[in-house]
């Protein structure tokens, strides 16, 4: 078994909304799907524009404490995004492609493994779970690995297909809307992610 860890960031443009949703939900589930595996995933987020310290939006901090996910809401706190982030990431899953473009000219490198988050679901719908390593690291990797794969035999969408949409001083109605998205993505993934046999 290799003890490597897996690192996933998440990448919006304020770091109070989208992403802060996707890391808490992502790592709820991957905890769920994993049990004590789950010590070997890490699981972050950052803002393109973020103001450091920044709290979660009031808004979309609702969308998690009826999840129950409060206490990790309230203790959020906002990241711009560098460097170091994106070269220390093995995913990231960005809200938009503006966000993938902006990961990918800060680390040119991250090209591979950058992805707007509903786009890696779309691109590893129908892929066989089952021929993937059972170790949830190397399941992981082989998993970016298809997803990089099936990038460029995948068949064109819409931008807005491939974005979670920004609720940004809009109605709680918005953030309610873009966290159930991002909630439906991230169960996908992570049902991708866990071996079979997994405790989730």
């Amino acid at each position: 078994m290799t003890n490597a860890a897996f690192s996933i960031l998440f990448v919006c443009t304020g770091n109070i909304c989208r992403s802060p949703i996707a890391e808490v939900l992502t790592r709820q589930l991957l905890h769920e799907g994993l049990g004590a595996d789950v010590a070997r995933f890490s699981v972050t987020s950052a803002g393109t524009a973020a103001i450091d310290g920044a709290r979660m939006d009031p808004h979309s901090h609702t969308a998690l404490a009826v999840r129950g996910l409060e206490h990790a809401a309230s203790a959020f706190r906002a990241r711009r995004l560098d460097e170091a982030m994106v070269a220390g990431a093995d995913l990231v899953l960005t809200a938009e492609r503006f966000h993938r473009r902006c990961v990918v000219l800060l680390e040119p490198s991250a090209l591979a493994t950058t992805f707007s988050f509903r786009e890696v679901v779309r691109l590893l719908d129908g892929a066989d779970r089952d021929a993937l390593p059972a170790d949830p690291v190397a399941r992981a990797r082989a998993t970016v690995d298809l997803a990089r794969q099936r990038r460029g035999s995948a068949g064109r969408v819409s931008a807005d297909a491939d974005a979670v949409p920004d609720p940004i001083a809009l109605a709680p109605s918005a953030h309610r809307s873009s966290a159930e998205i991002i909630d439906a993505t991230a169960r996908r993934l992570v049902a991708f992610l866990s071996p079979p046999d997994s405790p989730g």
